[in-house]
């Protein structure tokens, strides 16, 4: 791949973002071979959609909240020509930049698909959740694909455009991350986790906090399950 010719497409699904959208934009605007920044935003109730464009994005927009899965799969149809296509939480902010780093590995052909694994700040340890969900999304993806991965969850990916035109995006809910690297490794793609010094906003441990990773270990669940179904409903057919 050829760094003087490349083409990087960002997607950013965005839920009720306003106050850090467009710092966010910025910084992937800074991330070498950024040629389109694509936010789409998914219901959102605020301006999200507003101070996105005004960042100089290109917005989608959805009239009621879709989901992460459906936000993704309608930013993908509108990408152009590209060579690398990069996942990004809306959340992130200025940290967003720290994505560059997923992206050589790529370009040097060690990886097809690159997943961020953050080095968290102290804060966000002792704030945030008691770590059950990203155990048990471990625990799924070693189970459904005999490999580990560390950084099943994180939203921050980048992928060989061709990855996406095969593996598709077909999951839904908190559990697409998981259900997509079961895919990427199921297929045979090379994956890695890098490290990056990027934040996001937590769940925090209050009521607010266990109902949101309710919902999360719930649609991890039904994922795992999806996937382990569709994996015996193939070997049927060998």
């Amino acid at each position: 791949m050829n760094a003087d010719d490349l083409s990087l497409a960002v997607l950013i699904p965005a839920y009720n973002e306003a106050d850090v959208i467009a710092d966010t934009i910025a910084a992937a605007k800074e991330i070498p071979h950024a040629s389109q920044i694509i936010v789409i935003d998914d219901g959102s109730v605020d301006d999200t959609g507003k101070k996105a464009a005004m960042a100089g994005a290109k917005v989608i927009r959805f009239k009621h909240n879709m989901g992460k899965g459906a936000a993704l799969r309608e930013g993908y149809a509108y990408v152009d020509q590209a060579d690398i296509v990069l996942f990004l939480d809306a959340d992130t902010g200025n940290t967003a930049k720290q994505a560059s780093l997923l992206i050589q590995p790529l370009l040097e052909d060690q990886a097809d698909v690159t997943i961020a694994r953050f080095v968290y700040a102290e804060e966000y340890k002792m704030h945030g959740g008691f770590g059950i969900v990203k155990a048990i999304a471990r625990w799924g993806i070693k189970m459904l694909t005999g490999q580990r991965l560390e950084s099943v969850l994180s939203g921050q990916r980048a992928f060989k455009k061709a990855v996406l035109d095969n593996i598709g995006i077909r999951y839904n809910g908190y559990g697409i991350e998981l259900g997509m690297s079961a895919d990427i490794l199921r297929a045979g793609y090379r994956v890695m986790e890098v490290d990056v010094a990027m934040v996001h906003r937590y769940s925090g441990r209050d009521v607010k906090g266990f109902i949101h990773r309710f919902h999360q270990f719930i649609d991890i669940l039904m994922t795992i399950l999806a996937v382990s179904l569709s994996k015996r409903r193939s070997a049927w057919y060998i």
